[in-house]
């Protein structure tokens, strides 16, 4: 549950990179509002976000066996999200 969620901040950390240097756009307009605040208070609303989805996830995981599989397709997803994003960066790069 640790590496999920530093993937998780990782991807905050790449998208507001991103986002706030006018690279990307946010899509989901339920996260985009975050990109127009401060750093530290996006970067709280985003750990309370990960803690309402986090918490609950592990506390039925933790009770049963069967929830290792979700959890390697969250490992799975979340990975796949965060090289995008990384994608995004080494462009940013290439193009200065």
């Amino acid at each position: 549950m640790l590496t999920l969620s530093a993937m998780m901040l990782i991807d905050f950390i790449l998208t507001y990179i991103s986002v706030t240097g006018q690279y990307a756009y946010e899509a989901n307009a339920l996260m985009a509002w975050m990109f127009s605040l401060p750093f530290g208070w996006s970067l709280l609303a985003r750990l309370a976000m990960m803690g309402i989805v986090l918490i609950p996830f592990w506390l039925i995981f933790r009770k049963r066996e069967r929830y290792k599989r979700l959890l390697r397709m969250a490992y799975i997803v979340e990975g796949i999200i965060v090289l995008s994003h990384s994608w995004w960066i080494i462009e940013i790069v290439r193009a200065l």
